[in-house]
């Protein structure tokens, strides 16, 4: 093979190689933010849940009274596990996406795609299997009506005088288990995202050292 050919040889992988680099350099930009974008969508509504159901069970703390006190607002054996229990799944998600949020904002001299992806699908993962089971938790309780929850409770009295705040509580944990919901879906999102990073930094990975044993073989021999 001659000089000429090698160089032509050469300069057309470069000129591929080159190519196949922007490219990935672009959708891997486009997936961050994505997925930045998706991971802040999820911190506001895991804040949001959390917000809810804290004041929901404020209120029930606060107009609960002791037994032995006459026309009680809520049952002695009212069952506030299933608000509590998607309580603390949405603070977990909202801890596990503040830690996203900050690792994929935070500039650094390095690249970080390998760290990135692994701690978006351990987050995303984390917080997927959180919300199923919290929303499966909080749907298998709040249909029985013995003992009584806070939501099916407080939405019993929709349809005549509702005590106070009972409309409240009945409104923010719908809410509560509506985004949570939600949440479900973005966490899907966000783990078909981490898979697209890490499917196109392994293709990117491959296509370099394909490229460098082309290189290779088609060097001179002296």
């Amino acid at each position: 093979m001659g000089l000429s050919t090698v160089q032509v040889q050469s300069e057309y992988v470069d000129t591929s190689v080159d190519e196949q680099e922007a490219g990935y350099l672009l959708n891997r930009s486009r997936i961050h933010w994505l997925r930045t974008g998706l991971t802040l969508l999820v911190l506001a509504i895991s804040l949001t849940i959390t917000g809810c159901l804290a004041h929901s069970l404020h209120i029930f703390h606060e107009t609960n009274v002791a037994p032995g006190w006459w026309l009680p607002l809520w049952p002695q054996d009212v069952n506030t596990r299933p608000t509590i229990t998607l309580l603390g799944v949405s603070s977990a998600i909202a801890f596990l996406s503040l830690i996203l949020s900050v690792a994929s904002v935070i500039p650094s001299p390095y690249p970080r795609t390998t760290l990135l992806n692994g701690l978006a699908a351990l987050a995303s993962l984390v917080g997927l299997v959180l919300s199923i089971v919290g929303v499966a938790y909080y749907g298998a309780r709040s249909g029985d009506a013995n003992p009584a929850t806070l939501q099916n409770w407080s939405c019993s009295f929709s349809e005549i005088s509702a005590p106070a705040n009972f409309g409240r509580v009945c409104t923010e944990n719908r809410v509560g288990i509506n985004l949570s919901i939600l949440l479900i879906v973005l966490q899907i999102l966000l783990v078909g995202l981490a898979g697209a990073g890490f499917w196109a930094q392994k293709r990117m990975q491959r296509m370099r050292a394909t490229m460098q044993e082309v290189k290779l073989s088609d060097r001179p021999s002296t």
